[in-house]
């Protein structure tokens, strides 16, 4: 690290899932998969349904009817996950959470159903009339009994689905949590009119979406702020410099020298306008430099007598 570099500490660290991704990208990765899911669902079902059968059920017809059409609602609802995590809308990615607790539902209805199905499944090869009347006609688990398949089908279900349910748990408790960071701060927390307030009791919320508005409104504040302090700093000057507004009031009191006249001399323009001669005891033409604070008259050069105040005008002075 060179030296004399100070390293500024972060104002906010926020939690990562999946061991290294940030959450906002997590939940958009999670509404692409099911946007993926819905669209395979869509396009071909049967084959999909095929495909992934053992890793979200769907022996029977109750389980397959639940389970699909949640899948294809997944189109919408995933669409709506990824835009709500990319423009920080806690709204969207809230009716996405929603989507996902649905589906996580619709896993125990699944496994109520198939796993009733997959335990009887070898009297589809014995008596195919008795497990008709339990269960109705069901040509996936007639295809797998011919096969003698059944038990392996069996171990493979509950390998695949089981890590496949916890898998959806936690890419559920990944959204609530990334909604949680979204969400804005209570209203009744204080927030400060400008961003900035000075003193210990300032603090920050770690709202993803609360923050960057806070960013936002802070950078905004102070250019405003600057803006605000160049204006009064002009005016401070031209009413040191007898420029100020209000001496275009003739109502107004303030004298404005730029136009006041005498018998033996005047008060020229202020900058480079004629300027007072020691020597003649009249305003000549020599240039005035820039007064200092406090004391408008000091850029005038100094009297014989070595004051430092020029000589007061005469009394019928006029304006021109």
């Amino acid at each position: 690290m060179p030296v004399g570099v100070e390293v500024q500490p972060k104002i906010y660290d926020h939690a990562t899932a999946f061991f290294c991704i940030p959450l906002r990208t997590s939940v958009l990765l999670i509404g692409f998969s099911s946007f993926l899911l819905g669209f395979a669902i869509l396009v071909d079902r049967v084959e999909t349904e095929a495909n992934l059968r053992q890793y979200i059920g769907g022996y029977t017809r109750t389980s397959r009817s639940v389970i699909g059409f949640l899948d294809f609602l997944g189109l919408f609802f995933g669409l709506l996950g990824m835009i709500g995590a990319l423009n920080l809308r806690a709204n969207q990615v809230q009716l996405f959470l929603g989507f996902q607790a649905a589906r996580l539902a619709a896993w125990f209805w699944m496994y109520y159903h198939d796993l009733q199905a997959l335990w009887k499944c070898e009297l589809w090869g014995t008596d195919v009339n008795k497990a008709a009347k339990l269960f109705g006609w069901n040509s996936i688990l007639f295809d797998i009994a011919v096969e003698s398949g059944c038990q392996s089908e069996r171990q493979w279900f509950l390998m695949l689905s089981l890590p496949t349910l916890l898998f959806s748990v936690y890419c559920t408790l990944v959204t609530q949590k990334a909604l949680a960071d979204l969400e804005e701060e209570p209203a009744f927390l204080f927030k400060a009119p400008l961003g900035v307030v000075n003193g210990a009791s300032y603090s920050r919320s770690l709202a993803s979406a609360s923050i960057h508005t806070q960013m936002r409104t802070e950078a905004t504040s102070v250019e405003k702020a600057k803006d605000y302090a160049k204006e009064k700093e002009d005016e401070s000057l031209l009413e040191a410099w007898g420029h100020s507004p209000k001496a275009a009031d003739p109502m107004n009191s303030t004298l404005d020298l730029r136009g006041l006249k005498g018998e033996s001399g005047q008060y020229g323009s202020f900058g480079f306008g004629p300027g007072f001669n020691a020597a003649s005891g009249q305003y000549g033409s020599q240039p005035q430099g820039m007064p200092t604070a406090g004391d408008p008259f000091s850029f005038l050069p100094p009297t014989a007598g070595g004051l430092s105040q020029p000589a007061v005008p005469p009394a019928h002075g006029a304006y021109v």
